[in-house]
């Protein structure tokens, strides 16, 4: 009669008093119903993923205010010799102001506009809050018109797994 009648252990046969069903997700909502998002907190997510991070996208995070000088002059040095943007300076703090407050145009008034917000942001919040808000806000791929953001919600979606249990070449 579209009840459940009883509910029965299938190893023993025993009836249990009841059970834990876990429902299909459609999706997290935070914010905006077209995110898939799993909030992590930077001592859960693994080393390896942090440095890693660090070494590819931002060697000198732990040293800079916002904006890496010497990455700026690099970039710069690349596209003038390459004639046109192949290479961008974006620090994780400018890359984070990006994905939260700006759009990705490349126009000099916006990379302007994100290396500002980088020094303010840097300027009020230490590095450990920087990381772990990069890490919930970092696009990692699109379901349909679902985006993932962060790293645990990409972790559940890419390997099926939790972003504790992810192996080096998944972290990779």
């Amino acid at each position: 009669g579209g009840r459940v009648a009883r509910v029965r252990n299938a190893a023993t046969g025993r009836n249990l008093d009841g059970a834990r069903i876990d429902p299909a997700r459609i999706a997290t909502l935070y914010g905006n119903s077209e995110e898939e998002r799993k909030l992590v907190r930077l001592e859960d997510a693994p080393e390896l993923l942090l440095t890693g991070l660090q070494a590819v996208e931002d060697r000198n995070f732990k040293h800079h205010h916002g904006i890496d000088p010497w990455g700026v002059l690099r970039a710069i040095w690349v596209n003038l010799r390459e004639g046109e943007f192949e290479q961008g300076a974006s620090t994780l703090t400018q890359q984070m102001v990006r994905s939260l407050f700006l759009s990705n145009t490349k126009t000099v008034s916006r990379k302007l506009k994100e290396a500002l917000y980088a020094l303010i942001i840097e300027a009020r919040f230490d590095k450990r809050r920087i990381m772990e808000a990069y890490l919930n806000e970092v696009y990692l791929g699109q379901n349909g018109k679902q985006s993932i953001h962060g790293v645990a919600a990409a972790s559940d979606f890419w390997f099926g797994r939790d972003l504790k249990t992810l192996k080096t070449e998944d972290i990779a």
